[in-house]
């Protein structure tokens, strides 16, 4: 913060997340929705995820700067992050019916 660059880059980190906190908070992150550190990590995972996933679906593909120069590059992308969305609420699905199959 002493120096223009370091001021600059402050600046930077505030106005971006600020927009992705606040996303995150309309994608459910505002609330715990259940209990437990684990669950937590992966009700926030897929807030990410879903923010991300949505993200890309509606950027249009013809501004989409892809580092590999590959076209199909944006759909691989899109596909992994719909799997790891499908993976994270199956997890949260295992955990929740453990939860309740055990009584705790």
């Amino acid at each position: 913060m002493r120096t223009r660059a370091g001021h600059d880059a402050a600046f930077d980190r505030q106005a971006h997340a600020e927009g992705s906190i606040s996303e995150l908070k309309r994608h459910g992150a505002g609330r715990a929705r259940c209990r437990g550190t684990r669950l937590l990590q992966l009700q926030l995972l897929a807030a990410a995820t879903a923010i991300n996933l949505k993200r890309l679906i509606n950027n249009d593909p013809g501004t989409t700067q892809d580092l590999s120069g590959d076209p199909d590059a944006r759909n691989r992308t899109i596909l992994t992050y719909a799997d790891l969305l499908a993976a994270t609420l199956a997890e949260i699905h295992d955990i929740l019916s453990y939860q309740r199959s055990t009584g705790s």
